[in-house]
């Protein structure tokens, strides 16, 4: 910035501010304002994408919510290759989660942190009137009941669950439909 006279304005006095992100997400701004308000405004926005780019987490008191894309897939599920993608199978799955699960001589495995999240194999189907989740493993089909409450895993990270819609009369039948 240069100035001719040390009482001359910058901006014409008016507050302005000049905000630069990079690749990393690291972010400087300054502010030219008088008004306390503003900064608090801005340095509550920046702490904000902090705790989004950070992943799983939210400013304290922030009023907001993580939101995740749901809807239903009726009563049955079938992973198309279109739908949940056909790049990773059930092998190389629990090779990347290592010891963080548990693995079942029947073919699939249980996080040892939170029981209740299993992974399936990837030509698992889920049949929401038979109550259960089922795959071949060593040519034999094997199966598992779902529960409401749990997470079923598909190798690629499709997630789906039992999910009692509030309104729905149908739920006291136990007919829940599968969600992602």
């Amino acid at each position: 910035m240069c100035w001719e006279s040390e009482d001359e304005l910058y901006n014409n006095g008016t507050p302005f501010k000049i905000t630069l992100r990079d690749k990393r997400g690291i972010m400087v701004t300054i502010l030219a304002d008088n008004y306390f308000g503003y900064c608090k405004k801005e340095v509550k926005t920046q702490i904000g994408l902090a705790a989004n780019i950070f992943g799983l987490a939210e400013e304290e008191h922030a009023g907001g919510a993580v939101a995740f894309k749901s809807y239903s897939l009726g009563t049955h599920f079938y992973p198309e290759k279109d739908f949940v993608g056909n790049n990773h199978n059930y092998d190389e799955a629990i090779a990347l989660l290592g010891d963080s699960v548990n693995v079942h001589s029947m073919g699939y495995a249980t996080d040892r942190k939170f029981k209740n999240i299993h992974v399936l194999p990837e030509d698992m189907q889920v049949d929401l009137n038979a109550q259960a989740a089922s795959w071949v493993r060593d040519d034999q089909t094997r199966s598992i009941r779902i529960l409401p409450g749990h997470d079923y895993v598909h190798p690629s990270g499709y997630k789906i669950r039992l999910e009692k819609h509030p309104a729905s009369v149908a739920c006291k039948s136990f007919r829940w439909p599968i969600h992602i």
